[in-house]
């Protein structure tokens, strides 16, 4: 179960969450389409127009988060270019970079970063598969907020430079890595809790596409491999994140203070990515 010693808000936060995975999704600008429709390519969208707790909102074309974005292609290709990113970072491991390379370089402006989030991949056999969805995910994912702090450092550093943007950041389904990098910058953004965990609920379906997909080829990998239940997105898998944050860091500002991003990027980031006031 979870981790001894968490504060006793997050253990009284997962029993709400295991009993409900009710989220709304925030409605936003109809004018401007959130999901990036691809033929072959799912789970791309668009981190803006969210609202923050203060009344302003995310730019909209300026971050996104993905999802196996080595596979970009022919008209996939060509419709990425048209977003104009001027970097993308892939937080797979090295194993599944060397299994089937990094985001073409024609998609990509500025060019691919490889900044591996964890080392490996989660491993069936050397975890626990009977504890709940929500709770199994949540300790993947704090897990992954300690050793992957090096690299949510640079993300950051990229991020809160509007030098560097529109950019774009990606694993193989878009919903763990990825998931947990979005949480954080959307957290320190301002972004209420309830937000958070209905967009990064919104990779469920697209998840259930992707291995749909693999199956259909008949493709080997963790998409396949895994437990399906570790492949779905409860929302209250998010919402122990954020409270972890919360109690433990003050939020999400507060972790990346304590993984050493510096004091002015913090600032710099909400400007980069956020509407004027």
């Amino acid at each position: 179960m979870i981790a001894c010693g968490l504060h006793a808000t997050v253990a009284a936060a997962c029993k709400r969450s295991l009993t409900s995975d009710e989220v709304t999704i925030e409605e936003t600008d109809p004018a401007v389409s959130r999901a990036i429709e691809l033929q072959d390519v799912f789970n791309l969208r668009d981190l803006g127009g969210y609202r923050t707790t203060d009344g302003r909102r995310v730019r909209w074309r300026t971050a996104f988060r993905g999802a196996g974005l080595q596979r970009l292609a022919g008209d996939d290709l060509e419709t990425v270019r048209g977003l104009g990113w001027l970097h993308a970072v892939d937080l797979r491991t090295d194993a599944e970079v060397a299994a089937s390379g990094l985001c073409p370089g024609q998609a990509v402006l500025g060019g691919v970063r490889h900044l591996p989030l964890i080392a490996s991949i989660w491993d069936p056999e050397r975890l626990d598969t009977d504890i709940p969805a929500e709770v199994f995910l949540f300790e993947r994912y704090t897990e992954m907020l300690r050793e992957g702090a090096p690299v949510i450092r640079e993300i950051v550093a990229l991020l809160c430079d509007p030098a560097n943007l529109p950019g774009v950041f990606y694993c193989a389904a878009g919903k763990d890595r990825t998931g947990v990098v979005a949480a954080v910058l959307l957290d320190t953004l301002g972004i209420a809790h309830e937000t958070i965990a209905a967009d990064y609920h919104r990779s469920r379906a697209e998840v259930d596409r992707i291995r749909d997909r693999a199956s259909a080829r008949a493709e080997s990998g963790a998409m396949v491999v895994q437990p399906e239940r570790w492949m779905q997105a409860p929302a209250g898998a998010m919402r122990l994140v954020l409270t972890w944050l919360s109690v433990t860091c003050g939020g999400g500002a507060g972790y990346l203070r304590s993984i050493g991003v510096p004091s002015e990027q913090v600032p710099a980031l909400r400007e980069a990515l956020l509407e004027p006031a």
